[in-house]
């Protein structure tokens, strides 16, 4: 099957089933995956040739779960999509905090159905993180231990720094999920790098 997609790519011929003629095409293809070609590439599983002749102007989309910052956008995109004639669901801020934070498998079709599922069952509600599937729980923070303030004071800015640079660290430098480590938002994130002065050359 690669064979023939390359040889339609490059001469623009097709034959129609049950036809025994060559048709001519003018079109313009437009293909996604959510697979890693180079890797397949190497593998041997996908033609060098046909990869090579298909990546003209490459589009890289980063799974929801690289990209926190858009899931409120998202949630009240949905919501208002899926309401119909009740008012679009609310989502507390726990609720965002927790859906940041969790993995999302299905991507963001997963987040569509999260959305219309609970449009039906729940139309108009604020969203508690109650309400979630337990799935969607398995990643919330640990309840903090109580921490006590020495005699001596401390310095809120060095360890907010420190925290910053850990979750950074653990990371690998992508500040969607060193955001998630730390339980704020991308943005909230890049305001304290810059506040502190950290590289922006983070993924």
């Amino acid at each position: 099957v690669q064979a023939k997609v390359l040889r339609f790519l490059e001469a623009g011929e097709c034959q129609l089933a049950g036809s025994h003629k060559l048709h001519l095409i003018d079109a313009r293809i437009l293909a996604a995956t959510s697979v890693d070609l180079p890797a397949e590439v190497k593998a041997g599983r996908f033609r060098a040739d046909l990869y090579y002749r298909l990546q003209v102007v490459p589009l890289e989309l980063p799974p929801l779960n690289h990209r926190s910052e858009d899931i409120p956008l998202l949630l009240t995109y949905f919501a208002k999509q899926f309401a119909g004639n009740n008012a679009p669901l609310r989502f507390s801020k726990e609720v965002i905090q927790q859906l940041q934070r969790y993995n999302w498998p299905g991507n963001v079709r997963e987040l569509s159905n999260f959305c219309q599922r609970l449009s039906l069952l729940q139309p108009g509600s604020m969203l508690q993180l109650t309400d979630l599937p337990p799935e969607m729980l398995q990643n919330s923070a640990v309840t903090p231990q109580q921490f006590s303030i020495p005699p001596t004071g401390i310095d809120l800015a060095q360890i907010e720094l420190d925290l910053i640079e850990q979750a950074l660290e653990m990371a690998a430098g992508n500040r969607s999920k060193a955001a998630r480590l730390l339980g704020i938002t991308r943005d909230t994130l890049l305001y304290r790098m810059q506040k502190y002065g950290l590289s922006d050359d983070a993924k």
